[in-house]
């Protein structure tokens, strides 16, 4: 494993503005206007089976809730095309979703991001930097609550999730007791994020990419290890304690 790669190759939410708490985790996203009445609501369970590399050489799956994942409610009114509604996060105990719109929908579905907040997120490459993505099932005619049971992320994306579920353990140790931000350096609003890249088709991976990027980049399978997820984050956290200056 190449704990750190320094390499000259490498060059290199639109979410509203309130303030959410859920459990230690507090970041920007947009929400329906508290004065109105939601009356369309698409709730459930962000669920991932993942290969456990902790748990031996043999990798047993096992299934994990995705906890403080990004969501987006999409649907449509009448008969034009779907929009983005409203976001937030899943449950950070239970990777629980209500997203709900002020009126009944025509359509709705929920689009699930590979990111938290705006303090983490996993990417598809250093040259395209946008999240994984997918959508529940889709519900016409919603009004009410329509509960989705769980949703599972697709086999093909799951290690994307679970970094953003695994990055929650190291947010969670920052000790920062001054601003939701990893360090105390920054104050709300100017938080540094952590970007993963993970590409599915490339083995290489597995290190810190200082100082060009200063992303880290996965190789195919290594998500499996929760380990290696936070060894690699801990470079990117200890420069961040230093000032982005290598310690």
């Amino acid at each position: 494993m190449q704990l750190i790669r320094r390499s000259a190759g490498r060059r290199l939410r639109a979410f509203g503005e309130v303030l959410i708490t859920t459990l230690g985790l507090t970041a920007a996203v947009a929400t329906a206007p508290a004065t109105a009445a939601a009356n369309a609501c698409l709730t459930g369970t962000l669920a991932f089976d993942h290969l456990d590399a902790e748990a031996g050489t043999s990798k047993p799956l096992r299934t994990q809730v995705a906890r403080n994942a990004n969501w987006e409610l999409w649907g449509r009114t009448g008969s034009g095309t779907a929009t983005r509604l409203t976001t937030g996060i899943t449950g950070a105990s239970d990777g629980r979703f209500t997203a709900c719109h002020t009126a009944s929908l025509a359509e709705a579905y929920v689009r699930f991001r590979s990111s938290s907040t705006s303090m983490w997120r996993v990417v598809k490459a250093a040259n395209d930097t946008t999240d994984f993505t997918f959508d529940s099932a889709r519900r016409a005619a919603v009004s009410g609550t329509v509960d989705l049971g769980t949703v599972k992320v697709p086999s093909t994306l799951q290690r994307a999730w679970k970094v953003v579920d695994t990055l929650n353990v190291l947010y969670w140790k920052r000790a920062n007791p001054v601003s939701s931000c990893w360090t105390a350096r920054q104050s709300d609003g100017r938080c540094d994020r952590i970007t993963f890249v993970w590409d599915p088709k490339v083995a290489d991976g597995g290190y810190w990419d200082y100082p060009d990027t200063n992303y880290v980049f996965l190789g195919t399978t290594m998500p499996d290890s929760k380990h290696l997820i936070l060894h690699e984050a801990g470079h990117w956290l200890q420069w961040q304690l230093y000032g982005r200056d290598s310690p």
